[in-house]
């Protein structure tokens, strides 16, 4: 048979085409803008009443119109997980959701409201609360597909300073919140929200919170609660300012099929 510049043309737009929009593999990775940690204090400090006031403020961010608009108008998606923290012990409330639109950001927030308060060590173990959080990225899949994100976040909120726990160090503080320890690969920042005095928010600023970009807020009371709940999950998924467009991996492939098939007409169909 013989072999014409056009056969080969569509042979090779064929391979072309099966490349770009062949169906993903089994193990391909799901992309996400940031993968986010949301570790609340539970210790002994923390009553019933400043408990039921922290998972409310978190059950309305979600619900919240302007976390779900700013979500679904930017196209963003966030792979967010929840859990509770005191002493040297963890638990996770509720496993890694896809956040993507309003109905996916309420199904979110129904589960934190489906929680209930674990009976957990009395002290306030910060450090722990942050290596058990950064751990949990690795293990980070939206339906079996392994979180591709963009940023990891670890967002601790709590009403004291570091007072036990495993990593607790003889001068009394914690040592996985030491500058040289807080963010270690996998992480990329650790913000904070404190519950209390100048002390305790003194402590955040200068043993908690970093990375890239890291903030910190400060509230007196529990009361306040909802009210920076939303101000600081609203920055944590917002979108970054002044960072460069990049296309997607799919556009690129597709522009430079689109060029390689130029090429070849040009080349061998004149």
């Amino acid at each position: 048979m013989k072999v014409t510049r056009k056969y080969v043309f569509l042979i090779l737009i064929t391979l072309i085409t099966t490349l770009i929009f062949s169906p993903k593999p089994a193990d391909a990775l799901i992309d996400v803008d940031v993968a986010l940690v949301l570790a609340v204090d539970v210790s002994g400090s923390v009553n019933t009443t400043e408990f039921n006031l922290q998972k409310t403020g978190y059950v309305n961010a979600f619900k919240n119109a302007s976390i779900y608009n700013a979500i679904e108008n930017n196209n963003l998606s966030v792979a967010v997980t929840f859990l509770y923290w005191s002493n040297n012990q963890q638990q996770i409330a509720s496993g890694w959701s896809l956040v993507t639109d309003q109905a996916s950001s309420i199904a979110f927030a129904d589960l934190i409201d489906a929680t209930s308060r674990p009976s957990l060590g009395g002290g306030t173990a910060l450090g722990d609360a942050i290596e058990f959080s950064g751990s949990l990225f690795s293990g980070c899949a939206i339906n079996s597909e392994a979180c591709n994100a963009s940023r990891f976040v670890i967002d601790v909120s709590g009403d004291g300073v570091s007072s036990a726990g495993t990593l607790e160090s003889t001068e009394g503080r914690d040592a996985a919140l030491l500058a040289g320890n807080a963010i270690k690969p996998g992480v990329t920042t650790i913000n904070g929200l404190s519950i209390g005095n100048q002390t305790v928010a003194d402590h955040y600023i200068n043993n908690v919170i970093g990375g890239v970009n890291p903030f910190h807020i400060n509230v007196s009371d529990f009361d306040g609660i909802e009210t920076a709940v939303l101000q600081k999950i609203g920055r944590e998924i917002g979108v970054p300012q002044g960072d460069p467009v990049v296309p997607e991996p799919a556009t690129m492939l597709m522009f430079g099929g689109s060029m390689l098939a130029l090429f070849i007409k040009r080349k061998f169909l004149g």
